[in-house]
């Protein structure tokens, strides 16, 4: 049973950490709309309407839009500012108080990467406290406690780690990201699945550990 779950965990933070990291294309979007529907059920077991309806809202609206209208909304909201505003979604640009997005909270983030000796990979152009770094920071963290047998110590020390790092990191920008997203996506899309996200790690570890 906790090996299923730190397998769940590992999956589906990457999903959540792709779903920010680019534009959905045609194979994330299926990978999506999967985890979402399977997300349904326990929306259902736990009678939380509200999820449910945001997770069906989220589907539906990726099975009706194509791979060009999803990059159209992407880059509408983070790349050109279409919808009147570019969103950022990274710690010090909410969190520090300075309007910048290389700050405090991007090295606090730094920092805890390179103690667990791992950086961005090449690809993702965005920096260290973007939201779909920091998602993905989870993802890795529980394939670890896979590779590492379950040792009772390990284990122990990295959900701790992982609590504090959402509590401290993901959690407050989510919110305020949310806040943005209420504003500023017109398509509802990405204010969804913020909301979505924010309820799925309020279940998953801040009821669980908190």
């Amino acid at each position: 049973m906790e090996k299923e779950l730190y397998i769940r965990r590992h999956k589906d933070y990457a999903v959540f950490s792709k779903i920010f990291a680019g534009p959905v294309d045609s194979d994330t979007k299926q990978v999506i709309i999967n985890l979402f529907n399977n997300l349904i059920i326990f929306a259902r077991q736990m009678q939380d309407e509200s999820l449910k309806n945001s997770l069906e809202f989220v589907i539906d609206f990726l099975q009706k839009n194509n791979e060009e209208e999803l990059n159209r909304i992407y880059t509408s909201l983070f790349v050109s500012g279409g919808y009147g505003k570019i969103l950022c979604p990274v710690e010090s640009f909410y969190l520090d108080n300075t309007g910048q997005i290389m700050g405090e909270k991007r090295d606090a983030v730094f920092e805890i990467y390179v103690k667990n000796k791992l950086s961005l990979v090449k690809t993702f152009k965005e920096q260290e406290d973007h939201i779909a770094a920091e998602l993905s920071y989870i993802s890795i963290k529980n394939k670890e406690i896979l590779e590492d047998n379950y040792i009772q110590q390990l284990l122990d020390n990295n959900i701790n780690e992982q609590y504090i790092f959402i509590k401290n990191h993901i959690l407050p920008l989510i919110h305020y990201f949310i806040l943005d997203l209420k504003k500023y996506d017109k398509s509802m899309l990405y204010f969804e699945t913020a909301c979505i996200i924010k309820k799925y790690l309020e279940y998953d570890f801040i009821k669980s550990y908190g």
